[in-house]
């Protein structure tokens, strides 16, 4: 049974992390903060050293190293993505408090031809509950959102729909796509 915010009775509640764990990052942060100060003190004197460091029980847990210029040194991809998606949720926190809807983000790699889309965590509670055109109104919008994630030679930037009709905006290549605003006035 998934661990929902209201738990069934007897049913276990989630754990954190336990304090050791919590105790042990905070260390590693507090020391990877004090060698980055330190590296930039060295760094001020000429040089361009960088250090990595390796969990105790490898042949070589500390090594130094100096790259030809501090600027080309490239982030590792898998470092770069848990970057930008802390900066997403960051911002996703500060969307969510000035709209008070909890919006989360999707995000496929562009080699796969899909855009990316914001999602309303709560959007099934606005709708009148068990009614059946609440339900056949979910599985529709679903499924449509599920054909133009899947298909993108449809080309399909968004589409929006209200009691009036249905309104298509198409990807159109060398144009930027439009940004929430533009589209919001375009399809008053």
């Amino acid at each position: 049974m998934p661990n929902n915010p209201v738990q069934a009775a007897g049913e276990a509640m989630p754990e954190g992390p336990s304090s050791a764990y919590v105790e042990a990052w905070a260390l590693c942060r507090a020391l990877g903060n004090q060698l980055s100060a330190a590296l930039t003190e060295v760094n001020k004197h000429g040089n361009n050293v960088f250090a990595y460091v390796l969990p105790s029980g490898h042949d070589h847990t500390l090594c130094f190293g100096e790259i030809d210029r501090l600027d080309s040194f490239v982030e590792l991809p898998v470092d770069r993505v848990e970057r930008l998606s802390l900066q997403l949720a960051t911002a996703l926190d500060q969307w969510n408090a000035q709209t008070n809807t909890p919006f989360m983000a999707h995000v496929p790699p562009t080699s796969s031809g899909r855009t990316f889309y914001y999602e309303n965590m709560h959007r099934d509670r606005e709708l009148p509950k068990g009614s059946e055109a609440a339900t056949r109104l979910g599985k529709i919008l679903a499924e449509a959102g599920r054909i133009i994630r899947d298909n993108p030679q449809l080309t399909i930037d968004r589409i929006n729909i209200d009691r009036h009709g249905v309104y298509t905006a198409q990807k159109v290549p060398g144009v930027p796509p439009l940004t929430d605003a533009e589209a919001e006035e375009m399809f008053k």
